[in-house]
Parts: C-alpha cells; structure tokens; sequence
C-alpha cells in the first residue's frame, strides 16, 4: 500500500510540476508549427499538454443539458430559392492602423476597397492569440469564452458543426485553401476533420508570386489560383481561403521597394510600418481585381474578407485618445461584396461585430438556410454585438458587462453559451446545429 501511494504522489508531482504549474517545464502552448513542439518535447508531452486543453473546455454557470430540448428559436426570413456561391477570405494580419494611431500616409493604402460600390463594410473583434484562433471562431462561430487558444491543436474536429458541415448538408461542394504548409497550427488533420471536399496547401498552388524579398505568397496569386479552383467547379460552391501575404515580419525588403510611406517619424518601427502599409495596399489592390473578375461569372456569388489579428508592433505605437483601446485593437476590418445588388445592408455596414458573428451574419446575407445556432446569433447581435473572450462583452450602447452581470442579455447570452458547451460535445443535440427544413413555416 505504501508503494503504491508513493507511486501515486510521484506520478501527480510529475504531472504537476511537469504539465500544470505556472513554472512547469513545458509551460508554453503548443503553436504554430506543432510538430516543433512535439519534436522538442517528445510525443508523450505534447499529447498530455494537447489533452489538458481538450478537457479545459469550460461548462457555463447553469448549464443543464436539458434546458436545451424547450429552445424554440424560428428562422426569421424566407431563405432564397437560388442562394450564392459564397467564398470567405481570412485575411493575415489585415488591418488598418489609422484606428490605433493618427496616420498620414503618401499614398492612400486602402482605397480601392473604402471606395468600391456594393460592398457592407465594418469590423469584426477576434479573440487574438494568432491566426488559428480567430481562424476558429470564424468557421465554427463557436467563442473562444469556453477554451483556450489555438483549437486545431487539441480539439478532436471529426464532426463537428462548422460552416463547412453546415454548407455540405446544403448541398454545396466546400473547398479550404491556405498557402503555407498543412503542419501548422495541425491544419493537416483539421482540415479534413471540418469536412472539406476539396483542400488545397502551399505545394498545391501554381504560379505562385511574392513581393519582393518577402517569403509568403501574394494574395494576388492566391486570389488567382482560388479563381482556378472555382471555375472548375461546379455549383453551388463554398470557397475558404487563408492568405499569408501580409504576415510578420515586416523588414525583409530594402526601403525602396516600399510603396507606401508614412508621414511622420514612428521611431525604430518607422520601416516596419512602411513595408507593412505597402503590403496592405496589395491586399486592398489585389480584392479590387479579384472582385473585378467575379463580376464575368455567370453565377451570383458573394464574398467576405476579414483580417485575423493586428500586426505585432501595435503596442509601439503612439495611441489617439479617443475610443476603447483594447477594443480598437482586436478590430480587423471586414468587407462584404456581391456580383449581384446586395440587400438590408444596414444591419452590418460600419458596424462591429464578434468574429464568431460574421459567418452567421455572411449566410442571413446571402439568404442562405440557417440552423438554430446561427439563427440565435443573429437574433442575439443587434443587442449584444460584441463578445469577448475575457470576461467582458457589449451591447449595442457600448455598455460593458461580465458574463456573470445580471442583466436584461444574461438569457440571451447563457442561451447562445449553452448552446456553444453542448456544440462541443460528441453527444450533442444536432438538430440545433443542422439547417432549418425547408418546410419550416417562416414567423
């Protein structure tokens, strides 16, 4: 017996001091390239650290799986008989300074897209923590509130309900593409867990271009192979696509080969800000033409871009004072335009939103059949527009609450948490995740 407790207590200071304390060994996360991490920490630890994570997932005060079977929440509007094709773009590090910081520059870097007819435009908060987190948020509307950072790293995706499920049981043909290689952030496995017919990594993309000195490849070439793919395709289609263009670091060309330059000395940043700006202004160059192609297709399709994160020097730069900073930080800007005259464009245009907001709000858009989880998002949105990952979220006042307020949203907001925890689930009740039946009476 005593043996046996010794072992006991030697196994959970092992896993303690080694998994688990502030000052474990293996403390950080497992990031972007996962197989780093697995490399220097050996498979066994990596594989305890991954389900740590998975089992850290957060139930919500109150939650009763139960309270879940007497939701009636009805689909809003008649869905169209002949919805778009739909292609969304994750953006890297798309963002526009001038929210942070007082910004003069000697060219305009965003003016195509600020001034292109047919487009909703306004901003969508991500939970930050790099890419794949708000990578996550996006397809799966899912908040991060319940769970840690970068989910494609210990999540178990096999089945679950993202746009991609959501858009394969509507018949659609679904494609997921991204220009670098399938080991990071484990897209390799996640990918295919989501449910995508068609998946495209960096080796798969033909013809690829870059800007000068820098490594990752154009939005403009990404833009033109993702035009290849859907025109090879048949309807209806749903194209993802996450670039890499614009992604840190930002000192890799000589000054001359920047476009745009900022008026004003930022200090050590100065060039960073340069080079990243001229970046931007290929992005915001490279939506123009892609948009512009579009227009020739012979079917209605709509597209959405939306950044990911804000470049990494943002905290070295001089603040404005006016708004809420740390809001105006987790800001990236979306765009929304269609080859076909969009509708109700006041509900979204100059507004922000949460990521996890934007799919929901991009399918009611499009008039695309909603499940009752979407449905509850967009019902929810208007009065509680943003929702964070820390403890606090907003009204459509701009009020701050914490989760735990009493308040005339907490129904609303424990609905969608609970909604959210059991969505996690493998025993899940699907028919709140599944498209509304076509014969649904609309209210």
């Amino acid at each position: 017996m005593a043996i046996d407790a010794s072992l006991a207590l030697l196994s959970a200071a092992i896993f303690y001091f080694g998994y688990f304390s502030p000052h474990a060994f293996m403390s950080e996360s497992i990031g972007l390239r996962w197989v780093d991490s697995y490399q220097k920490y050996s498979y066994i630890a990596c594989t305890i650290r991954s389900a740590r994570y998975a089992s850290n997932i957060e139930m919500p005060d109150g939650y009763r799986a139960d309270h879940l079977d007497d939701l009636e929440i009805t689909q809003k509007a008649e869905p169209s008989a002949d919805p778009p094709d739909i292609i969304l773009i994750l953006n890297e590090s798309f963002f526009d300074l001038s929210i942070l910081t007082h910004l003069e520059t000697d060219v305009p870097y965003l003016e195509n897209i600020q001034t292109r007819e047919n487009t909703i435009q306004g901003y969508a908060l991500n939970p930050t923590g790099g890419t794949n987190s708000s990578e996550y948020e996006l397809l799966t509307s899912n908040s991060l509130r319940l769970m840690e950072y970068s989910p494609f790293n210990y999540l178990d995706l096999q089945n679950a309900n993202s746009i991609v499920s959501h858009m394969n049981r509507l018949g659609y043909t679904t494609t997921g593409a991204h220009c670098a290689p399938p080991i990071n952030y484990n897209r390799a496995s996640a990918y295919p867990e989501l449910g995508f017919d068609h998946i495209y990594f960096e080796d798969d993309f033909a013809d690829k271009t870059y800007y000068g000195n820098r490594t990752q490849a154009t939005d403009a070439c990404c833009y033109k192979n993702l035009l290849n793919w859907y025109k090879s395709g048949n309807g209806p289609q749903f194209l993802y696509l996450l670039t890499i263009q614009n992604h840190g670091g930002w000192d890799r060309n000589k000054n001359e080969l920047d476009t745009v330059h900022v008026l004003g000395d930022f200090g050590e940043i100065t060039e960073q800000m340069n080079e990243y700006l001229s970046c931007i202004r290929l992005t915001d160059q490279a939506f123009r033409e892609f948009t512009e192609q579009l227009k020739e297709i012979d079917r209605n399709v709509i597209v959405c871009m939306v950044g990911d994160h804000v470049p990494s020097f943002y905290n070295q730069l001089p603040e404005d004072d006016t708004g809420n900073i740390h809001l105006l930080r987790v800001s990236t800007p979306f765009v929304i335009w269609a080859n076909y005259p969009l509708e109700d464009t006041a509900q979204l245009d100059g507004k922000s939103i949460s990521m996890n907001y934007l799919v929901p709000s991009l399918l009611q858009l499009a008039g695309v059949r909603l499940s009752p989880y979407y449905q509850h998002m967009i019902d929810t949105r208007d009065e509680i527009p943003i929702l964070l990952r820390s403890n606090l979220y907003f009204d459509q006042n701009g009020q701050e609450h914490t989760y735990e307020d009493t308040s005339k949203y907490s129904e609303a907001i424990n609905t969608y948490l609970y909604m959210e925890y059991n969505n996690l689930q493998k025993k899940r009740k699907q028919f709140l995740f599944n498209p509304y039946p076509v014969s649904d009476t609309i209210e």
